[in-house]
């Protein structure tokens, strides 16, 4: 272990004020960042608005539809829901992971079918990354464990299937605007032969693809840049960076 006084020669630039106290034998450093350039007290301000509200003055939550039970019919049984989507005819898509299966119901919440079913074919899939439905009723699901787009109409009749390399296995990758266009989140990182990783390198982008399912080019995400040094304490129960500052 590194003696406390090489610790505080370490963090003397940074930290103004350490202080350190042992207790049942084990030193306790803790940082007073008081005058520190990297915390800037400011005043908040507060904008209040005096114009009557749109919806009224008593907005209230009222349940409309309700899905799902405990027990009983499976197919309203639902595991592990991913994403709800709603169609513009009222439809309501949903992507239950666990089963894994591609629900959907009507506007009252009575069930209609499943789209699709578990497999690699045209039309199946194995995870659930993200459902979106579009301006024309269709239907996308994103499939992160095949990287795939699919595309369905409102019947569950298969309209497309694209490939795209995302490289991201995490939920909620994929998203639509207005026009149709789809949006899958991807890593851009680039390696080169014989250059070190570091994690400096990490790149991510959007994946733009047309309503026909033709992929059109990849937007880039502003990479975050540290600002600064910032002082990382060790504890048992891991690392913490309390005191830092970023730009993007």
């Amino acid at each position: 272990m590194l003696a406390v006084s090489k610790i505080l020669r370490m963090h003397e630039a940074l930290v103004p004020s350490v202080r350190s106290i042992r207790v049942r034998g084990t030193t306790v450093l803790s940082a007073l960042m008081c005058a520190a350039p990297l915390l800037v007290a400011q005043t908040p301000t507060v904008i209040r608005s005096t114009n009557v509200p749109a919806w009224g003055p008593n907005v209230r939550l009222q349940q409309e539809v309700r899905l799902g039970v405990l027990d009983g019919d499976r197919d309203y049984e639902l595991g592990r829901v991913r994403n709800v989507a709603i169609a513009s005819d009222g439809h309501i898509v949903v992507a239950d992971d666990a089963a894994p299966a591609l629900r959907v119901y009507d506007a009252n919440g009575t069930f209609v079918r499943i789209i699709g079913q578990n497999g690699e074919g045209p039309g199946e899939y194995r995870t659930m990354g993200g459902v979106r439905t579009l301006g024309n009723g269709n239907i996308q699901l994103w499939d992160p464990r095949l990287q795939r787009l699919t595309t369905y109409n409102i019947t569950g009749r298969l309209v497309s299937t694209v490939n795209v390399p995302s490289g991201l296995h995490a939920a909620d990758l994929l998203q639509v605007d207005h026009n149709g266009f789809a949006y899958v989140r991807a890593s851009t990182t680039i390696i080169r032969p014989g250059t070190p990783f570091t994690p400096s390198m990490m790149r991510e982008g959007w994946i733009r693809l047309d309503p026909a399912g033709k992929v059109l080019d990849t937007i880039p995400i502003p990479a975050s840049v540290q600002g600064g040094p910032a002082y990382v304490l060790s504890s048992i129960t891991g690392f913490d960076r309390p005191f830092s500052r970023e730009t993007v």
